[in-house]
C-alpha cells in the first residue's frame, strides 16, 4: 500500500503523465524496490520542472542547497530509496541528507513542502534535484 507520503510525492513532484505507474509500483511490496530505482534513474524525465528549484551533481556542497537546508536542518523527514538501510527512515533533514549521501543507491527525502531526489552514486557523484511545492516556473 502507497502512504500517503508517497502518493503526496508523486502527485506534487511527478509529471502527471507519470504518476500511476510509479504509485502502482510503489504500492506493490514486490515492485516497490525496482519501481524506486527506475524512477530515480529516470528523474531527470520524471520529476515535474516547474519544481525544480536546483539541480546538479553533488548538490549537498551547492551553497544555495545548504543555505535552503540550514534553517530546516530539524524538520523530519521521511526517505524512500530502494536500499532498504534507510527506506522508510524518518529523520530531521540534516541527517536524512547525510544518510543518503553515504548511501550508494537512489534515494528521496519528503519534507513539509519540499523533496529532494538523489540518482545513485557515480564516479563523478550523484545528480540530486530540490524540489519545492510552491515553485511555479
Amino acid at each position: 500500500m502507497t502512504s500517503l507520503t508517497e502518493q503526496a510525492f508523486a502527485e506534487t513532484y511527478v509529471r502527471k503523465d507519470r504518476r500511476e505507474r510509479l504509485l502502482h509500483e510503489l504500492s506493490n511490496p514486490r515492485k516497490r524496490s525496482r519501481g524506486l530505482d527506475r524512477f530515480c534513474h529516470g528523474a531527470a524525465d520524471l520529476l515535474d520542472p516547474a519544481r525544480i528549484t536546483l539541480a546538479g551533481p553533488s548538490l549537498e556542497h551547492d551553497p544555495a542547497f545548504i543555505a535552503f537546508v540550514a534553517p530546516r536542518a530539524g524538520e523530519t523527514c521521511r526517505i524512500f530509496s530502494p536500499d532498504g538501510g534507510i527506506d522508510g527512515l524518518e529523520l530531521p533533514l540534516a541527517e536524512a541528507v547525510a544518510a543518503c549521501v553515504a548511501c550508494l543507491d537512489a534515494s528521496i527525502i519528503m519534507g513539509g513542502g519540499f523533496a529532494i531526489v538523489r540518482a545513485e552514486a557515480w564516479k563523478g557523484g550523484a545528480d540530486m534535484w530540490l524540489l519545492e511545492q510552491g515553485r511555479q516556473a
